[in-house]
Order: C-alpha cells, then structure tokens, then sequence
C-alpha cells in the first residue's frame, strides 16, 4: 500500500526482510537480524511473515515526519557517494 495525498487515512505497513534490509544499506544481515529481534522484542515491529518483519505507522504520522524533513538537503560530498 503506497501514500495517496487523496486517501490519508488509516495506516501503511511496510513489510522487509532481513536480508532485504542488509542489501539496501550494506550492513551485515545477522546485525540486521539481531537489530530486528530486539525491535521485535520491544514490541516495535512484528515478525512475519516468513522470515519478514513489518512496521505499521499511521499515515498522518508519516506525512508530519517527511514535513518536518523538508528542504531535505543532500549531505556533504553526495555527488561523491554517488
């Protein structure tokens, strides 16, 4: 489920798995794994399905993080990550 600025009700969840995480931010998959399980534990994420964890936020939640984000400035030396 994406966001729609024409339906902002409700909630989105996003569902990863390990291994997915570990391949978008190159950290080593059982760090993810035991970050997961502790977020898991803290009750801040729920397990599954399979071997994927997911997070629901409510989509108001959302859009005031990616306001208050805005200008989003590119950090020092982004050309270089690039």
């Amino acid at each position: 489920m994406g966001l729609n600025d024409n339906d902002m009700s409700g909630d989105v969840t996003a569902t990863l798995s390990a291994f997915s995480i570990a391949s978008m931010t190159g950290i080593p998959r059982e760090t993810v794994r035991r970050k997961l399980r502790i977020l898991s534990d803290r009750g801040m994420i729920v397990p599954g399905p399979g071997s994927a964890f997911s997070l629901t936020l409510a989509r108001e939640a959302i859009r005031e993080f990616v306001q208050r984000a805005q200008p989003l400035e590119l950090p020092y030396d982004w050309e270089a990550l690039q």
